[in-house]
């Protein structure tokens, strides 16, 4: 539990308990800080975590059914949070954590979590405070709440993931005029709902989901044309 408490910048605001270790780096843990504590969750080394059930003592039982049916990988447990629907009780603590980091800057580490377990516990009626997230300049909050409006399926949730969709469309565009204006050769991926943009004929393609962030700034193109000039020379070896 120590070992997965550690941070660059200190212990974690989570303070997760391990109640699994199966050699994979991935966790189920208790929550012991935050509006968060009590909640069961699924911590991973390579993925973002899942809020898994209220209480640890719904753990238990969920596991042994699991196993009973022939289960073997707690990935595949079912769980409380599966579904769309949440309690008033889930909003609740959704609310507070989105309380914890209310300004929608730069997020890192638990931060980006905070988001994440948040958007999880917001259901239909918060859709409006989930689509909010989609203006984060973290790609990671970003995907976590595009993932969860996806899940919610309302017609706001179903809207705002088209305005964004166009918004990255037209962010895409214009990286793509100013790559060009400064003599760059680039071209957008021209399939629909595709935001990428390619350069050099597709030698190199473009995280566009890291340089939204640059969307709001007026020196954000100038920073994306700085990047791109870095990665063309990077793969040219100069």
């Amino acid at each position: 539990s120590i070992a997965i408490n550690q941070r660059p910048t200190g212990l974690s605001r989570f303070k997760y308990l391990a109640l699994t270790d199966n050699n994979d780096s991935n966790y189920v843990c208790v929550v012991c800080g935050t509006p968060l504590a009590g909640h069961v969750v699924h911590i991973f080394h390579d993925d973002e975590p899942r809020v898994l059930f209220r209480s640890p003592n719904e753990f238990p039982g969920a596991l042994a059914r699991h196993l009973a049916q022939g289960g073997r990988s707690l990935e595949q447990m079912p769980h409380a949070f599966a579904a769309g629907d949440r309690t008033p009780g889930d909003a609740a603590v959704g609310h507070a954590l989105l309380a914890l980091a209310p300004d929608l800057a730069d997020a890192e580490g638990d931060d980006v979590d905070v988001y994440r377990y948040a958007a999880a516990l917001l259901g239909p009626d918060h859709a409006p405070a989930v689509a909010g997230l989609l203006e984060h300049d973290n790609e990671y909050v970003r995907r976590s709440a595009a993932g969860r409006l996806r899940q919610l399926g309302t017609p706001l949730a179903t809207e705002a993931l088209r305005r964004h969709a166009r918004e990255e469309r037209a962010f895409a565009v214009a990286v793509v005029k100013a790559l060009k204006a400064a003599g760059i050769d680039a071209a957008l991926d021209q399939r629909p709902g595709r935001a990428a943009v390619s350069v050099n004929s597709g030698a190199v393609w473009l995280n566009m989901d890291a340089f939204f962030r640059h969307r709001r700034t007026p020196e954000g193109l100038e920073a994306v044309v700085r990047r791109v000039r870095e990665l063309i020379a990077l793969r040219d070896g100069r």
